[in-house]
């Protein structure tokens, strides 16, 4: 990933993601294996802006769409039943 670039690389390939899934992304990842509470990836993706809880699973599935079925994705995007996902 070249998060300053806003590019994820599959090889040396890009792989296509929407700027909000990308941000999802760069979030979880960045808290390192943390549970990281949906309303805080909200905020971190959505600042000072009312979106419905839709954009983000939308954006979520998106993104499990673009990176695959690999245990390792599988782990960085679980659900956590009354508090988010986890990375």
């Amino acid at each position: 990933m070249k998060s300053d670039e806003r590019v994820l690389l599959r090889g040396d390939e890009p792989v296509p993601l929407t700027p909000k899934a990308f941000d999802i992304l760069l979030t979880l990842l960045e808290n390192d294996g943390r549970i990281v509470p949906k309303d805080d990836l909200m905020k971190k993706v959505w600042p000072n802006t009312f979106v419905e809880e839709g954009n983000l699973t939308q954006n979520v599935s998106l993104l499990r769409k673009a990176l695959g079925e690999s245990a390792t994705v599988r782990s960085l995007l679980r659900p956590c039943p009354g508090a988010a996902i986890a990375s």
